[in-house]
C-alpha cells in the first residue's frame, strides 16, 4: 500500500508540470489628437493582471505631417526605462519598431504603423508599479497641418495567475505525506 502510495506520488511530481490557469492575453489600445507642433504624448496603460507569460507587443499608428528626416517621433516607456528609438526620421538604424516602410513617413497620406517587442525580462520591471507609460515626443517639426493629425498605441501580452502547477501541488502532498508518517512512527515508538 505504502509503495502504491508513493510511487503515484512520484508519478506525479515528476511529470506534473501542467499550470490549471492557462495563459490569458491582455491587450489595450489609446489613442490621442496631435493639437500643437512637437507635442509630446503619454499612452498611460493601468489594469495589468497576473504575472507575464509572454514578451509585449507594441504596435503604433499615426497620421499627420511626417514626411521628412526632421519630422519624427521618439518612442520611450516610462521616461527612458526602454528606449524604442527615433521612428520614421528616415533612418532604421536609430530605433527597434519594425515597418514596412523603411523608416520613411509620409505628410497627411495614409496611416503608418509599427510595432516593437518589450522581452518578458525587461516587462516584469516595468509593470511591477501596475503602470507603464508609453512616452511619444514629437519633433518640433511635426506641425498640425493634416484633416487628421493622431496618434496611437496598443500593447499586447499573455499573463498567467500564480497557482500551484500539478507537479507543486505533488510535492505539497509528498511532503505532508512524510510529516505525517514521522509522526504516526514516532507515536508507534513511544507506545511499543
Amino acid at each position: 500500500m505504502k509503495k502504491g502510495l508513493l510511487a503515484s506520488l512520484s508519478i506525479i511530481f515528476l511529470f506534473g508540470s501542467t499550470d490549471p490557469a492557462g495563459a490569458v492575453q491582455f491587450t489595450q489600445s489609446i489613442t490621442h489628437n496631435i493639437v500643437s507642433s512637437g507635442q509630446n504624448i503619454d499612452f498611460t496603460f493601468t489594469g495589468f493582471q497576473g504575472y507575464p507569460a509572454s514578451d509585449m507587443t507594441v504596435e503604433f499608428w499615426v497620421t499627420g505631417d511626417l514626411d521628412s528626416s526632421i519630422e519624427y517621433a521618439r518612442i520611450n516607456v516610462d521616461e527612458n526605462d526602454y528606449d524604442f528609438g527615433n521612428w520614421l526620421n528616415d533612418n532604421n538604424s536609430d530605433d527597434i519598431i519594425d515597418d514596412a516602410y523603411g523608416d520613411i513617413g509620409n505628410q497627411c497620406g495614409s496611416e503608418l504603423y509599427g510595432s516593437a517587442t518589450i522581452p518578458k525580462s525587461e516587462l516584469i520591471n516595468l509593470i511591477r508599479d501596475g503602470t507603464l507609460i508609453v512616452h511619444w515626443d514629437f519633433s518640433g517639426s511635426v506641425h498640425v497641418l493634416c484633416a487628421q493629425n493622431y496618434a496611437k498605441t496598443t500593447i499586447t501580452y499573455n499573463y498567467t495567475y500564480t497557482i500551484p502547477t500539478l507537479s507543486q501541488w505533488g510535492f505539497i502532498i509528498f511532503v505532508l505525506l512524510l510529516a505525517i508518517a514521522a509522526v504516526v512512527m514516532m507515536k508507534k515508538r513511544r507506545n511499543a
